[in-house]
């Protein structure tokens, strides 16, 4: 048996390293049992250019490049040999000599509601009538307020626990918005309701890992590709291509959602523009014995459609 070690790149926070925690030994169970080789690890905790501007007023303002900035560095430098990152932050336009692998089976997409702790137990999504919730990004706020007019959306930052801990002491908070992957990563014992795309079309590769590695290195693509899935990587290859065809980035309110039902490949694309509320929504399916992704990616990039969405987005 055949022994090996990896040096996997991350953010210093909780979540960042149960997802490399994730990655790694899914790895080093099929390498072993499969593969007759033995996978050791080494963790580097690196500090971000986002990470040192989290919480302070211009966290806002950052893009999604800030927050993998120099996890990409020491992936070129030959200091990790890997990245692993969720892959609804992963920006467009990552580092030349680089290339995304998706990881495993993708989470839960959806995102979730969690209401604030009352005598009664927790504020139920489902019982509003109003409400006041609490979500940083612009996706989340225009859906909520699309999906009732009596929603309204205030800004909320912090890592998770931060973000429940203030929900609770809040005076004016119904609820906050989070992913269900992240919570359930973390594994928050915690009541939450579930929104599927009918309320929140999930950002594009929501719930999906990703690893990043040199372009060039041929052997830790292969290694990588042990724990690769299908369906996932369907998924990250239709959304991942509309959203760079759209131009989205953070600061954009669109939706992406590919998911596979009843042996068909169903895509969902839903823009809200924040200027004057108008909403276009493009949905697409195929029978998946008879998918070709090139062909459907340029059908879906035909559609009138998809040029107001392109409209929206600029």
């Amino acid at each position: 048996m055949s022994n090996r070690k990896i040096i996997i790149g991350t953010r210093r926070s909780k979540l960042a390293l149960l997802q490399c925690y994730q990655v790694i030994a899914e790895l080093q169970d099929v390498s072993n049992k499969s593969y007759n080789e033995l996978i050791d690890s080494e963790f580097k905790l690196i500090l971000t250019t986002g990470d040192k501007k989290q919480e302070t007023p211009e966290a806002g303002q950052l893009n999604k490049n800030a927050w993998i900035d120099k996890i990409e560095e020491a992936l070129l430098n030959s200091v990790i040999d890997v990245a692993v990152h969720s892959g609804k932050d992963v920006p467009k336009n990552i580092a030349e000599g680089t290339k995304l692998i998706p990881i495993g089976k993708r989470s839960i997409p959806f995102d979730v509601f969690i209401g604030k702790s009352t005598n009664d137990g927790r504020v139920k999504f489902s019982s509003l009538e109003s409400a006041t919730i609490g979500t940083s990004s612009l996706r989340r706020q225009l859906f909520l307020r699309k999906f009732s007019e009596s929603f309204d959306t205030v800004d909320h930052r912090g890592n998770v626990p931060t973000r429940i801990s203030n929900l609770d002491k809040s005076s004016n908070l119904n609820g906050i918005i989070l992913a269900a992957a992240g919570l359930m990563r973390l594994n928050v014992d915690i009541e939450y309701e579930e929104l599927n795309q009918d309320v929140i079309v999930p950002s594009a590769l929501q719930g999906t890992l990703v690893a990043q590695i040199r372009e060039d290195d041929t052997h830790m693509e292969s290694t990588l590709n042990r724990v690769v899935d299908d369906n996932t990587k369907l998924s990250f290859v239709i959304e991942r291509e509309i959203s760079e065809h759209l131009g989205a980035n953070c600061n954009s309110c669109v939706g992406i959602y590919s998911f596979i039902k009843e042996s068909e490949l169903h895509l969902v694309i839903s823009a809200i523009s924040p200027k004057d509320m108008r909403q276009v929504r493009l949905n697409k399916s195929e029978e998946l014995s008879n998918i070709d992704v090139d062909r459907f990616l340029s059908e879906v990039k035909a559609e009138e459609k998809f040029e107001e969405l392109r409209d929206i987005i600029a």
